[in-house]
């Protein structure tokens, strides 16, 4: 819609760093991730029913708990880290022009 409205779309993340944070997880990591996840598919899809609960009541603070506990160690990176990236993005470009702003519902609480 903001294409065809002619409106500039600029993202809040560099594409290439936001892909790039993935490789400071560890491989065994990642790999550990998706075992647990395949390996308790009932508690994963409960998990996962919960959190599509959450997005339809607009539930962002249970929405961020869940994100917080299922990034374990890598919150940091993936989550805090990202929150002050976007953070001061919305700084720079707000301050010159009207703007709209989206991100994850993990990141606004």
């Amino acid at each position: 819609m903001a294409t065809e409205a002619g409106l500039e779309k600029i993202g809040l993340e560099d594409f290439h760093r936001h892909f790039s944070m993935i490789e400071e997880i560890k491989l065994s990591d990642q790999l550990k991730m998706l075992k647990d996840l395949f390996s308790n598919l009932h508690g994963s899809r409960k998990l996962y029913l919960k959190m599509i609960s959450d997005y339809q009541k607009q539930d962002n603070r249970s929405i961020y708990h869940i994100s917080r506990k299922m990034l374990g160690k890598y919150r940091t990176i993936m989550l805090i880290h990202r929150n002050h990236i976007i953070s001061n993005r919305i700084a720079e470009i707000g301050t010159s022009k009207t703007c709209f702003f989206t991100c994850g519902a993990g990141h606004l609480y």
